[in-house]
């Protein structure tokens, strides 16, 4: 009497099948943890604080704030199929009376990502510019706008990829030279967001008054970039200061005609990726 041969194959797949079904269960856990958890996590770091945490790990929310700077409520919701890219991964959004953002982050082994469109108030920028006596009117629109971060490896420095595209919708803005008070009408600005070789770049152009039938591009009215040593350079053209109501006199009108830089508080070193 002979023997049948169990399939190894049958016995393969109910292994994988019972390891699924564990994985399966281990993140039914995590996720129906109590969001309270998360905030014992960022109390960890530095200048991160949660408050009214509701929820769970799976779908909860938040009060944030950085450094003291109340930045709204944050809700999330746990993304699964980024488990099948080998990442863990949410989708969130971002409420504040200034601003509203929503968007995707994913975490891997070795790299961050975020992606996110919203709305920015230029009001929310008060405390920023007001340092400087300037003071913008209007909304800045985010299209879109995408980060990734590659963690470091021993003592290699974080290497980042950022780009996007985003509008500004103009208005009465005020600024303060030489002692003196401009009040001025800007108008509608485009700009880009892009990664080179050298540094984030982002560029400002007038916006087409006809966007059915667009133009082509003029010079960017004014650039501001941020290399890897932490270090914002801004640079404005002739075309920007007559907009500005303070034409520079004697040159073309695309010729930068400032260039000022300033080192970003608590900025590191970050090498670009293009």
């Amino acid at each position: 009497m002979s023997r049948r041969a169990r399939p190894v194959g049958g016995l393969r797949g109910k292994l994988a099948f019972g390891l699924f079904g564990l994985l399966a269960f281990a993140v039914f856990l995590v996720a129906m943890l109590p969001a309270s958890l998360l905030a014992r996590e960022f109390e960890s770091a530095q200048g991160v604080a949660l408050r009214d945490v509701e929820g769970t790990v799976w779908r909860g929310g938040a009060g944030i704030a950085v450094q003291g700077e109340d930045l709204g409520r944050v809700q999330w919701r746990f993304a699964p199929s980024a488990l099948l890219a080998g990442a863990l991964g949410i989708s969130w959004r971002l409420r504040h009376e200034d601003f509203r953002f929503a968007g995707e982050a994913r975490r891997g082994v070795r790299a961050i990502s975020v992606s996110a469109t919203g709305v920015l108030g230029a009001a929310a920028l008060g405390g920023v510019l007001g340092k400087y006596h300037i003071h913008l009117g209007g909304d800045f629109t985010f299209d879109r706008f995408a980060l990734r971060v590659v963690l470091q490896d021993g003592e290699a420095p974080a290497h980042w990829h950022a780009e996007g595209d985003l509008r500004w919708s103009g208005g009465r803005s005020t600024y303060r030279l030489s002692g003196l008070r401009y009040d001025v009408e800007f108008p509608p600005l485009d700009a880009e967001l892009r990664t080179t070789a050298d540094g984030m770049r982002l560029q400002a152009f007038l916006r087409p008054r006809n966007e059915e039938r667009p133009q082509a591009r003029q010079a960017p009215l004014l650039e501001a970039r941020l290399d890897g040593e932490g270090w914002l350079h801004i640079s404005v053209t002739r075309r920007f200061t007559r907009l500005a109501g303070k034409p520079w006199p004697g040159v073309g009108e695309d010729d930068v005609v400032v260039t000022v830089s300033e080192q970003l508080p608590g900025a590191g070193k970050m090498t670009p990726l293009p």
